[in-house]
């Protein structure tokens, strides 16, 4: 049920939706890879899934995709500015509503789903199965701390970056990360060359460098 109404919601959207261009600064080598993008919102994910040319399992919030706790996680989210005059309202509104369509929608899309604390081997160990298997990622490595601060990419949540050795020891194969920055007025997905890392140097040392790659690939253009 869920890959139709993937389908069926993906052609209504392409056929009704602006197109979107894709610019490669280097061609993708069809390799596994992981795609970090900026959020734009609810624009992200939506573009990603429906008109990013490469199909990836994209990783969401497990929270996000269950009704009973998707209330508390729009509004940690910062889904509106929380000084604006309407904020009350859409504190007693915007919640429930995204709870009756958030976690339908996204169950329709190929996810992982992303869970924090000791549950947070699952998310590797199903990253790492897909990697294996030559299927690519797609994450939003943004972390917000106020309203639209997820767009600048300032801070990133460094711990899917552990994903590359682990893959590496396992495979052999190095997967690279591709920072992508969605234009949403252009409607156009900039993909910058891919970010190398080193499997000879320790790889803890190399976080920082891989950080302000994805951080200056994935942020606004000024």
């Amino acid at each position: 049920m869920g890959e139709r109404f993937f389908r069926v919601g993906s052609a209504v959207i392409k056929t009704l939706g602006p197109r979107f261009e894709t610019v490669w600064q280097v061609p993708w080598d069809g390799q596994e890879s992981i795609f970090v993008c900026n959020h734009a919102r609810a624009m992200g994910p939506l573009s990603m899934a429906v008109h990013f040319p490469v199909r990836g399992y994209n990783w969401i919030y497990a929270n996000a995709m269950s009704a009973r706790d998707v209330p508390a996680y729009v509004r940690q989210d910062y889904w509106w500015n929380p000084k604006a005059r309407l904020a009350p309202l859409y504190n007693v509104t915007v919640p429930y509503i995204a709870a009756a369509l958030l976690p339908p929608v996204l169950r329709s899309v190929p996810y992982v789903k992303v869970y924090h604390g000791p549950k947070a081997l699952e998310t590797m160990r199903e990253s790492l199965t897909l990697l294996e298997e030559g299927k690519s990622l797609i994450i939003f490595p943004g972390i917000p701390d106020g309203y639209k601060s997820h767009e600048g990419g300032a801070h990133i949540n460094e711990g899917f970056l552990y994903l590359l050795p682990r893959h590496y020891k396992r495979t052999g194969r190095k997967c690279r990360i591709w920072p992508v920055h969605l234009d949403t007025k252009a409607h156009r997905f900039l993909v910058s060359a891919p970010l190398e890392w080193d499997e000879q140097t320790d790889f803890q040392s190399q976080v920082p460098g891989l950080c302000v790659g994805i951080a200056k690939g994935i942020r606004e253009e000024e």
